[in-house]
Order: structure tokens, then sequence, then C-alpha cells
């Protein structure tokens, strides 16, 4: 049960509701507060993020925020166990960015007002007292969090990395895939970079058998 304390009685506590519950022993605490990313504070672009005003991305990362991630895992299971996906899904979209040269992700909530539905939805004491200080999350995948395995087992380890949330840039071409309105693309040289096997910058080496002379002998 969990309530506000209004006093100890001789057989227990009485709650500020008119409850009273009885007990043999009293261990008094002061209760905990969850903090979010360890407290860790966010800078983008020079501004300090307000966590709390940013929406969960797949329960991964959070809007507005490039490239970070963090784990949570399931509140009804195994906590491992969704940790195990995501970190399956990160690995997979370091090696999208990687195989098209992006620097840069970033998820991108689409509507004006946030939603209200808390990133952990757990009526515990030691959640309600830190919900605002969390992401929150949307009422559909890309930004409902789902405590359901099955579902998470396909949507971390076989959907597709690309979706309309999430913006790509810094790639080799110097553009950025699916533009945001209001942000532009980085301007510069276009790098060129010397790959093997056809990729950009360098021609694809020749297929067949290598000829290879011999020296005649010294008379």
């Amino acid at each position: 049960m969990t309530g506000d304390i209004d006093t100890f009685t001789e057989t227990g506590v009485a709650l500020s509701s008119g409850t009273e519950l009885s007990a043999d022993v009293i261990v008094t605490a002061t209760g905990l507060n969850m903090l979010a990313l360890g407290g860790m504070g966010i800078v983008v672009d020079g501004c300090q993020v307000d966590l709390g005003k940013t929406v969960s991305y797949q329960g991964v990362m959070f809007s507005g925020i490039p490239n970070l991630a963090a784990v949570t895992g399931y509140t009804n299971a195994s906590w491992t166990l969704k940790c195990e996906l995501i970190c399956t899904y990160v690995c997979r979209l370091l090696q999208h960015m990687d195989a098209h040269g992006y620097r840069q992700v970033r998820p991108w909530w689409p509507q004006p007002e946030l939603p209200t539905r808390p990133f952990i939805d757990l009526a515990a004491g030691y959640v309600r007292r830190s919900v605002n200080d969390f992401p929150r999350q949307g009422p559909t995948a890309p930004w409902r969090i789902y405590q359901n395995y099955l579902r998470d087992v396909w949507l971390f380890k076989y959907s597709s990395i690309t979706d309309d949330a999430l913006q790509f840039s810094g790639a080799r071409a110097g553009v950025l895939q699916r533009p945001t309105e209001g942000v532009q693309p980085p301007t510069g040289p276009t790098p060129i970079v010397g790959r093997r096997r056809g990729l950009p910058g360098r021609p694809a080496p020749r297929r067949g058998r290598r000829v290879v002379g011999r020296r005649r002998a010294a008379r």
C-alpha cells in the first residue's frame, strides 16, 4: 500500500487517509527518487535539454537528442531481457550508419504538443515522484514503450532501421536523409574516400587471371 503517514500509533501506522496499518516492526526510510540517466546533464547546440520535455523513441532514444541511446528493461518481466534486445538494436543502428557514412541520428517528435503518458507507467511512489523528470511516451509506435517481449524481438531484431521519425545526417555526399524543416544540411566540400570493390571514390578492381612474367636466366 502507498500513502502518506500521518502518525505512529501503539499498534502501527496511521495514514492521512484515515487507514491504520498494524505492524510488529517499522523500518523508517526517506524513500527514493528515480534519477533519469543518472543525473547526467545533456546539452545540444549550446542549450540544456530538459528530458521531461522529450518523447522516448522505441524506449531507446529521445526526441531532439542526437546519438544518445539508453537501456531500460521490462517492468513486468526480467529486466535484462529487454536490455539485450536494445543492445542488439543499437548495434544494428550503428552498422546502418557506418554503411551509409552517417555521423548523426536524431528522432523527431512530429507534434507541437507533448503526450501525457509517462515513460514508466507504474503507480509506485518512487516513480510518481520523479515522473516529470523523465521523457514521455506516445500513444503508438515508434513512440510507445511496449512491455511485450515477443513484440520487441521483432521490433529490435528484424524491423527496418529507418522510418519517418529518424533523421540521419553527415553522409559522405554532404546531404541529409529526410531533411526536416528548419534543419539545414551541412555545407562544405564533399570528401572523396577511397574504398575497394566499387564503392565511391575508387573503381572496382578487375577480376581475372594474374599473369606473371619470369626473368630470363642470365647467360
